[in-house]
């Protein structure tokens, strides 16, 4: 299996792994030695409305990607090639990953501001793929990536690979 980077890993209702049903991971850096990275992009976190009637709502939704580096680490993912600066870091055609100070510049596109991330040890992910834990996609639609339907995204990825019946619970 070559590098995973860039390709969404979509989980399986064999995923035994707590917090990972009906998730899709963009991975973001995978290495033989140091292991593997990803964002989950199917985890919005609750809007509170709030009580004071003053405060705006997030101009960009919120997902945790992860049980990682929750509120330590922020990512962002966009549409703006002007926002991903000289070394733009790629994750699929018109999809970049920049710092979460170039929020404060985004007027226009789609983006998700996700915290924290997912972290496998080397070859963990791997062996997971290998035993019907997660389905890969390695040429995953630049559309989807930035979608903010997060149920509507792991059922319209999960039967391009086989048929599952879905429930609405």
């Amino acid at each position: 299996m070559d590098k995973l980077t860039r390709q969404i890993i979509v989980a399986t209702p064999k995923n035994p792994k707590e917090g990972y049903c009906r998730t899709v991971v963009l991975i973001i850096a995978d290495d033989a030695k140091r292991g593997t990275i990803g964002l989950c992009i199917t985890r919005p976190v609750p809007i509170i409305e709030c009580i004071c009637g003053i405060c705006e709502q997030p101009p960009i939704p919120l997902f945790l990607g992860g049980p990682e580096g929750t509120n330590e680490c922020f990512f962002f993912l966009h549409d703006q090639p002007k926002l991903a600066g000289k070394k733009k870091k790629i994750m699929a055609e018109g999809v970049f990953l920049s710092c979460i100070h170039k929020t404060d510049y985004f007027t226009e596109g789609n983006a998700k501001v996700i915290t924290g991330f997912c972290q496998w040890d080397a070859h963990e992910l791997r062996s997971e793929i290998r035993k019907g834990w997660w389905l890969l996609d390695p040429n995953p639609d630049p559309a989807l990536i930035l979608q903010h339907e997060p149920k509507k995204l792991w059922k319209d990825l999960t039967p391009r690979h086989y048929s599952l019946e879905f429930s609405e619970n």
